[in-house]
């Protein structure tokens, strides 16, 4: 795992991201998303799950690395 940092300060596993994938939900633009329309509770609900999730993940791989 190879844990790396972007310049907005998120941490993201560079082995399994070619960017910030925290970045990536914020910084979407409306062309690069689905067409459909979908209701703002289920985007920010997608968003927070997608960020609990990789956050859960960045702190397992911190305790693995301390040891």
């Amino acid at each position: 795992m190879k844990l790396v940092q972007c310049k907005k300060k998120h941490y993201y596993d560079a082995d399994k991201f070619a960017s910030c994938p925290h970045c990536a939900v914020y910084d979407k633009k409306p062309q690069d998303t689905d067409s459909r329309p979908m209701e703002r509770e289920v985007i920010d609900d997608v968003a927070v799950t997608l960020e609990q999730g990789l956050a859960n993940s960045v702190k397992e791989a911190m305790k693995r690395q301390k040891g």
